[in-house]
């Protein structure tokens, strides 16, 4: 079983005197157990999809039940070495106690490791695959599982390092920048999910898949929303993966997704969709023109890159109702929409606005995905679907179909949603397999 740990924690654990105090034939028990903790802190982290610096909540049950009564060892140990950090604010029945990685980790200070004790070995694992006959029986979540077994991560890391700055650059006035905090966390996830999953190209076990320092199970929330290790996977990581029999990956992914059902769902809650500002909401959906009308049409957003619009957009959409500038543009482009938008903001949680539009985006990936060939690659990721270039056409015509079917009276059968669903090729190289 592997975990990870931190290059010379070893030496680090000589110099604390609790560790020089465990008997010699336990030491290397101790050691499995700082690593168990380092992994899990990191698998809290990837699962919420923050970064390896941000602060998760581990409840002391768990710790114990990881690392037996004496759990606080452990954590003191890594915390006064600096290699942990722990916030000690909890609420009893609300909250634990959360805790992150040390600041300063550099992607080289990653490295991974084999659980040494096979009493703790055969413990982690029989903790990792105890849920896993239920999932196995679970449809989409034993589908979610398998299909991600078929990813193939290819031994190509430089492409995602070089998406960084250098670890320092010098400046003009000869003083040097260092990669800051959040840059250098960003970095570390990625060499996370790399390591991990290059240890999985040889292995078509799901049993070993869980085993993963970084597993998380699938879920599918209140919403109907599928959450995996799959999907929480960097894009620049998914970018150098092909599938174990050396394809090319796709997505058909669902442009301008939640502003677009959001429309369709305000279209299908009126009486008349003939109206000016209806009709234009349908074309724009249509075309998957909404973000580029929005940024054509804004001051604010004109000059904004692609990702800092977009999320400017989605916050104004779906965060709490304020009168901000943008929101101000959205209601002289929309006013009717944004009209329905905000009513449903003010009558009572402003968070339904969001969940509205994740449900009908689960509505239709989750079923679109549960009914795939079996014998053919797919994974849900939220409001796409990766496979291979043979087979997209029919996920993109089966995603078409599905929102025909559920906006029915807004959609005409023959309408064409080719520029609704997108393709596109995900994987930026082929693996040619040296032997």
């Amino acid at each position: 079983m592997i975990r990870f740990s931190i290059r010379g924690l070893e030496s680090l654990l000589e110099k604390h005197s609790k560790y020089s105090s465990v008997p010699s034939s336990s030491k290397r028990l101790f050691y499995d157990k700082c690593n168990w903790l380092i992994s899990h802190v990191i698998k809290e982290q990837l699962r919420s999809e923050k970064g390896l610096g941000q602060l998760v909540n581990i409840s002391s049950k768990t710790l114990k039940k990881h690392l037996g009564n004496k759990y606080g060892d452990v954590v003191k140990v890594l915390v006064d070495l600096k290699i942990v950090y722990q916030n000690e604010r909890y609420a009893s029945g609300k909250f634990a106690m959360s805790y992150a990685l040390k600041k300063d980790l550099d992607e080289t200070d990653l490295i991974s490791v084999s659980v040494t004790s096979k009493a703790f070995s055969k413990k982690l694992e029989s903790f990792a695959l105890s849920s896993l006959s239920d999932l196995q029986k679970d449809k989409v979540l034993d589908k979610i599982n398998r299909n991600t077994l078929k990813l193939f991560v290819t031994d190509n890391p430089i492409y995602f390092r070089l998406d960084f700055p250098s670890n320092y650059k010098e400046l003009k006035a000869g003083t040097i920048m260092w990669r800051d905090d959040h840059v250098q966390d960003r970095l570390n996830r990625y060499e996370a999910y790399f390591k991990a999953f290059v240890t999985l190209n040889s292995s078509d076990s799901v049993e070993d898949l869980c085993l993963l320092p970084i597993y998380f199970e699938p879920r599918i929330n209140a919403l109907g929303r599928a959450y995996h290790l799959a999907a929480s996977m960097p894009r620049l990581i998914r970018a150098i993966c092909v599938t174990k029999t050396n394809e090319l990956v796709y997505e058909v992914d669902m442009v301008s997704a939640q502003p677009s059902l959001l429309m369709l769902e305000w279209l299908k809650s009126l009486e008349d969709i003939n109206t000016k500002e209806a009709k234009k909401c349908l074309d724009l959906v249509i075309d998957g023109g909404i973000y580029s009308y929005i940024k054509s049409h804004s001051k604010q957003l004109n000059k904004m890159d692609y990702g800092r619009m977009k999320k400017s957009i989605l916050t104004t959409l779906n965060a709490e109702h304020k009168a901000t500038k943008l929101h101000k543009e959205l209601v002289i482009l929309f006013p009717d929409f944004m009209g329905w938008i905000d009513t449903i903001k003010k009558q009572g949680d402003y968070r339904k606005v969001s969940h509205l539009g994740q449900s009908a985006e689960a509505n239709i990936f989750i079923n679109v995905f549960k009914d795939l060939p079996e014998d053919m690659f797919s994974l849900i990721i939220h409001d796409c679907i990766l496979t291979t270039e043979p087979k997209t056409k029919l996920v993109q015509d089966k995603l078409i179909a599905i929102t025909k079917e559920i906006y029915c009276d807004v959609l005409s059968k023959n309408v064409n949603l080719d520029k609704l669903f997108k393709i596109s090729k995900v994987s930026v190289v082929r693996w040619e397999d040296p032997k």
